[in-house]
């Protein structure tokens, strides 16, 4: 290998993408049951005096407390491409059904994806079984599925661009010294 060609190939690192799930589904309904009352107190409260407090701000903090829980049963999962070798094997071996018109095997090869590319979770060094995939699928929704696939298959298939933080941009812009 020439020079140049052998330093790139030394430094180049699969792809990796990330995806975030939140177990913790259920108290979405409790958070917009909450938002309603909060806009109802909020709507309805008159201040009598100065020490009167609105019943609004314990609705808001009720709010605010699923909110953190829920952020605490967020979990984000870290995939690595394959190799192209493994990738084309992982394809093989989940074709398409017989009298369906798809790529590969819509009930087999998301959580087989999900599961060869899978490795970490939490910044933790994981790696998952289709058994568990197929497990966490049973009690994740169709969105979040999808999530967890897409970045499981995106790692593989799409290109890897120099991703632009408009956010970070202007952070760094707006406090550069002069």
């Amino acid at each position: 290998m020439g020079n140049k060609i052998g330093a790139i190939v030394a430094n180049a690192k699969m792809a990796e993408r990330t995806a975030t799930v939140c177990t913790r589904g259920d108290l979405n309904a409790e958070i917009e049951d909450l938002q309603r009352r909060l806009l109802e107190a909020d709507r309805d409260f008159v201040k009598q005096s100065l020490s009167d407090v609105s019943p609004a701000r314990d609705l808001a903090a009720a709010i605010e407390a699923l909110r953190e829980q829920m952020q605490a049963d967020e979990h984000v999962f870290k995939f690595r491409a394959l190799s192209p070798v493994a990738w084309s094997d992982l394809l093989a071996e989940h074709p398409p059904r017989d009298g369906h018109e798809e790529v590969w095997n819509l009930e087999t090869f998301p959580a087989a994806c999900v599961a060869a590319c899978c490795v970490a979770i939490d910044g933790e060094p994981e790696t998952l079984d289709v058994a568990e995939v197929e497990s966490l699928f049973g009690v994740l929704n169709s969105k979040q599925r999808d999530d967890l696939f897409d970045a499981a298959y995106r790692v593989n298939v799409k290109s890897t661009d120099v991703p632009f933080s408009a956010l970070a941009s202007k952070i760094l812009h707006s406090t550069a010294q002069s």
